[in-house]
């Protein structure tokens, strides 16, 4: 990278993305402080990756309790840093951004904020509802509200994906509820998704 005499966004993007595999999100946040403002709003996976980092950051940071709910301040504060950039150059409306601001602000703890962006986007995907429930998820004494998220979503007509179920399974898991468990289980089959590796772990 240092050899590129003018290295243009798909350049500084791709270094962005090595630094967040290489699980060092401190590093990929610096990045994207330097990085040229005024190209961002030409590639949005500059900001997908950006706010996973942020994600990431929040996973290791110490939570801290706040209003009941574990938080994490110092990623939160850089995740809504990049949430204006997204606003500021017109990316609010973007699906992709959007459920992955959800999972930021789920990750960090700010609960209000993932669903005020998830209310805002135009339509919602399977991704959007699990970054939503994702969130509850992390929450001590919020497993009711994973379970009301996930029948509204099929009162939406939104078919669950793996990740969904994943997700919900790890939850009647952590709470020792069998009766939910054999309940998703037979979603599970039913949207074929049994013989799915993934699922198939978290229902053994």
């Amino acid at each position: 990278f240092c050899c590129i005499s003018d290295p243009d966004l798909v350049s500084w993007t791709a270094l962005l993305s090595a630094f967040f595999e290489q699980c060092q999100p401190e590093k990929a946040l610096q990045l994207y402080i330097v990085l040229p403002q005024d190209e961002l709003a030409t590639n949005h996976q500059t900001f997908l990756i950006a706010l996973q980092a942020c994600g990431s950051l929040a996973e290791a940071e110490e939570a801290t309790m706040i209003d009941g709910q574990l938080s994490k301040p110092r990623a939160l504060s850089i995740g809504r840093g990049i949430h204006m950039d997204t606003l500021a150059l017109g990316l609010g409306s973007s699906l992709f951004v959007g459920n992955t601001l959800i999972s930021m602000y789920g990750k960090c703890g700010d609960l209000a904020l993932a669903n005020e962006v998830f209310r805002q986007l135009p339509e919602q995907n399977a991704g959007s509802w699990n970054a939503l429930i994702g969130g509850y998820a992390i929450q001590n004494g919020r497993e009711k509200e994973v379970f009301d998220i996930f029948e509204h979503m099929q009162k939406q007509r939104v078919e669950a994906d793996e990740d969904v179920y994943v997700t919900i399974l790890q939850v009647c898991c952590k709470i020792k509820d069998a009766e939910r468990a054999s309940y998703f289980h037979a979603n599970i089959i039913g949207s074929g998704y049994e013989c799915d590796l993934v699922v198939g772990n978290a229902l053994i």
